[in-house]
């Protein structure tokens, strides 16, 4: 039994959902639940993991009964959300009194916020925040009062109240992820050789500062506190590369997911100048147009980048300017485009639609830009606010929120029920969207 402080740890289940299947080839292994496990550890508690195959009420209830725990944390992103949320109602309904149910997601609001929706009586600790688990655990087993924690969701009277999410510890401040007590060779060996893999390059909450979260109020954002970006070395990130390619000798590519991670040009020259020779491995990287410069494609061109995934949101510059905060021209959108060809990077453009004061007519010009762009593939989804952002607040004074304003990615279910664009009008933009920019013949070459 491991002692902290004098008593005994807390047995807490860590349950990681099942995902809906993804034609991406995402691994069922998750280094966010590999986090917790190792935090919990490093705190003194006895963390134990289910990783679910399919939803089964009855290896549910026996993964709590024979552990004893007294605290479950249910991992929520976006393809495991339909998972996570049927998981917190049964044991919000079944063990109310007995245990206390938290999701803890990455995402510093909407996917916590999403489960909560439906499993009514559980918390939610949003963002990064592994290192608020011990200290979790140590309020349950103690004084049960854990509502002064950073980063807390928590409903009171039909109605959800968010604490700001403070600055994380420093990278190096925090244990390394706890493989072998979730099965990280067991999960990503069912990978096929085509697949990849992907790398965290950073373990901050960097949406939080994200400035398209502060919208309409740009003075005062509502997100929280402004955090600084973390970043994983170069270093750092090619250990990880390296150990991973070890790890999987089939491993044909590696992605890097951060959409911040070439925000620093240095970083990304001293990362890409020594990829090629320590990793060997092509790799693909998100990115926000405006990090993409000349030299940052020779870097990427140099080190093996064949494909970005350009953060490009809407098409209309009035939509990214007044809507988002963002200062980005469709001058700069088709520089990059011109320069994904020039340098042999395959491209894909992600867009959201449906913006807080986004008319039709803005929404075919975010499709003309598009079009103008012609990106190997474009992939588009319904936006909706963060919980506790400005953009939220707004939309939630004006009545425009819809039940599942807190809903899933790329889930057309999802919307800011707005007076500028009927929802069905969205909706068929949405399900012809490669249509508008292809065209009927190029949609069925690109697909090939």
């Amino acid at each position: 039994m491991v002692r902290r402080n004098g008593r005994d740890g807390m047995k807490v289940l860590i349950i990681h959902p099942c995902a809906r299947s993804d034609p991406r080839g995402f691994s069922a292994w998750s280094s966010d639940v590999a986090m917790y496990a190792a935090s919990l550890k490093a705190g003194g508690h006895e963390p134990a993991v289910l990783s679910t195959r399919v939803y089964d009420e009855s290896e549910l209830r026996r993964a709590i009964d024979s552990t004893g725990a007294k605290l479950v944390l249910i991992h929520a992103i976006s393809r495991q959300a339909d998972q996570a949320r049927a998981i917190g109602a049964f044991y919000a309904t079944n063990y109310s009194g007995r245990t206390t149910v938290m999701f803890v997601g990455p995402h510093p609001s909407a996917w916590p916020a999403d489960c909560m929706n439906v499993a009514k009586g559980v918390y939610a600790l949003r963002g990064y925040a592994e290192h608020l688990l011990a200290p979790l655990a140590d309020a349950i087993a103690t004084t049960g009062d854990f509502f002064s924690l950073p980063g807390l969701s928590f409903p009171v009277m039909n109605r959800f109240y968010h604490n700001q999410i403070e600055t994380p510890p420093p990278l190096d401040a925090r244990p390394l992820p706890d493989r072998e007590l979730t099965n990280y060779t067991a999960h990503v060996g069912d990978l096929s050789d085509s697949i990849g893999a992907e790398i965290d390059t950073s373990r901050g909450d960097y949406h939080v500062g994200d400035r398209s979260q502060a919208c309409f109020d740009m003075t005062q954002p509502r997100t929280g506190v402004i955090v600084p970006f973390q970043q994983r070395t170069p270093a750092q990130v090619l250990t990880e590369a390296v150990h991973l390619k070890s790890l999987l000798p089939g491993l044909r590519f590696l992605g890097l997911r951060d959409e911040w991670c070439l925000a620093n040009a240095v970083w990304v020259r001293e990362l890409c100048s020594a990829w090629r020779a320590t990793v060997g491995l092509p790799f693909w990287v998100s990115a926000r147009p405006e990090f993409l410069t000349e030299s940052t494609f020779e870097a990427l061109a140099g080190g093996g980048c064949f494909r970005v995934h350009l953060m490009v949101e809407s098409g209309s510059e009035h939509v990214r300017r007044n809507s988002l905060g963002r200062r980005v021209s469709n001058s700069h959108l088709y520089y990059v485009a011109r320069a994904c060809r020039r340098f042999g990077i395959a491209l894909i453009a992600i867009n959201e639609l449906g913006f807080p004061g986004e008319t039709e007519d803005l929404l075919l010009k975010s499709l003309a830009t598009n079009r103008r762009m012609h990106p190997d593939w474009s992939l588009c989804s319904i936006f909706h606010p963060e919980p506790g952002s400005a953009i939220f607040q707004r939309a939630e004074t004006k009545k425009w929120l819809t039940a599942s304003s807190y809903g899933v990615f790329y889930d057309p279910d999802v919307r800011v029920d707005q007076p500028w664009i009927r929802a069905t009008k969205i909706d068929n933009y949405l399900k012809s969207f490669n249509q508008f920019i292809y065209g009927e013949q190029s949609l069925a070459m690109t697909r090939r």
